[in-house]
């Protein structure tokens, strides 16, 4: 399931509020943690809003809790854009913030969201940066996500991305725990 939720009208202040001028000086710097080689995610580089003390193999798939960082903490452009996306969701617990970096011709090769982690949160993208030769599955649907707009991804479905363009796709993706965790959320607007 892929399901457009919300249009975040001043969703560019993400990539403005980071302590960095631009996204694209952000990626000089040593901000950017590049993914492994052996995870579906080999093609991303990721900076961390809100994540574990600790990164390791235990950690990714079973710890609940996430922290903020120095840069999620310095950047109040960037917290507001996320707590509207919290208040349209009706999010009661925040987990794991990134904005994650797909380069140009990468790929996220298909897979499943497993472990506690996984099971307890629902995953949303916001794309900030992206063209309409970025194409995410989930399940047997594909589709393009449209900058400024915040979608559900059913990330406990087999899922993949490709990005089949010159250009770097940069989404924030939030993890969250919903004041009512049962009910699906509406499609509240119709895409262009």
């Amino acid at each position: 399931m892929i399901e457009q939720i919300a249009k975040i009208e001043n969703y560019q202040a993400v990539i403005e509020g980071l302590d960095c001028v631009t996204w694209q000086e952000a990626a000089k710097e040593e901000i950017w943690r590049e993914s492994p080689i052996k995870t579906p995610h080999k093609d991303t580089q990721s900076i961390y809003l809100r994540m574990p003390d600790f990164i390791n193999r235990h950690t990714v798939f079973n710890e609940l809790e996430a922290n903020t960082t120095t840069i999620l903490a310095n950047s109040p452009k960037v917290q507001d854009i996320i707590l509207e996306c919290m208040y349209v969701v009706g999010c009661s617990r925040l987990g794991r913030v990134m904005i994650v970096n797909l380069k140009p011709g990468g790929v996220i090769t298909s897979h499943i969201d497993e472990g506690l982690y996984a099971a307890s949160y629902r995953r949303f993208h916001l794309p900030l940066v992206t063209n309409p030769n970025v194409r995410f599955t989930v399940g047997n649907v594909t589709r393009h996500l449209k900058e400024g707009l915040l979608y559900e991804i059913l990330n406990k479905q087999l899922h993949s991305v490709i990005n089949d363009s010159d250009e770097d796709r940069l989404h924030l993706i939030m993890d969250m725990q919903l004041l009512h965790e049962n009910i699906r959320l509406p499609q509240k607007i119709k895409e262009n």
